[in-house]
């Protein structure tokens, strides 16, 4: 009697894992979806990236809170402690300190992906910046590892599914040279996240990191 109640538990669980991953997959990819079926809003590219990560942030915590009747800490969303958010300074001039580094063996040459982005209006950019830190940690981080583990029973699975999904996006805009100059930020991240487990401790880093473009938006700009 326990065992098949445990069992019809367990595949209770796993489907709701399931559906859980499915609805942030549809949340986060949303705007192509609907693309897929001809349906526009008018506006594209990075600016309306902005509206439709904070969608899917809404749908993805809505989920979490109303369906999976979780705390947000399930997916490791807590106020930071102080270490934490020093760890995430360190690791961030770390990984300015390797791209200094590389940029100072093999200079970059400015990307057609970067070239959009700092083309447009500060404010926009700023909005990129802030969704991409914030939305893109809860998606690819949060919920990813910390479903597809639950689901899978493998941490690593989970974290090479989630680096996998990552890093596709970012490589087809910024093409390869993103793994060589950002790559090991990228790695940085997950660094953070598995080891001290604050989700918006990584949000900062995650943060730290985008901020020099800027630089370059700024001086474009004005």
């Amino acid at each position: 009697m326990n065992s098949t109640h445990t069992a019809e538990s367990t595949r209770s669980g796993n489907f709701m894992l399931v559906i859980g991953l499915t609805v942030a997959f549809i949340a986060y990819y949303l705007a192509p979806i609907l693309g897929w079926f001809g349906i526009e809003f008018g506006i594209s590219g990075p600016a309306m990236s902005v509206f439709w990560k904070v969608v899917a942030a809404v749908i993805i915590l809505g989920f979490v809170w109303l369906f999976e009747k979780r705390p947000l800490a399930s997916i490791n969303i807590a106020l930071p402690s102080e270490k934490e958010i020093t760890w995430a300074f360190y690791l961030w001039g770390l990984s300015m300190a390797w791209y200094w580094i590389i940029s100072t063996i093999l200079p970059p040459v400015q990307s057609e992906g970067v070239n959009t982005i700092v083309n447009l209006h500060p404010l926009v950019v700023i909005g990129v910046i802030l969704t991409a830190a914030t939305v893109e940690e809860i998606f690819y981080r949060g919920y990813l590892i910390e479903r597809f583990h639950q689901l899978t029973g493998q941490r690593w699975v989970a974290v090479v599914v989630s680096c996998i999904i990552f890093t596709v996006p970012h490589v087809q805009f910024f093409g390869l040279s993103w793994l060589l100059y950002h790559g090991f930020g990228a790695a940085l991240l997950y660094v953070l996240y598995l080891w001290r487990r604050n989700l918006v401790a990584v949000m900062v880093l995650h943060l730290l990191g985008n901020l020099p473009i800027l630089i370059p938006t700024f001086a474009s700009y004005f």
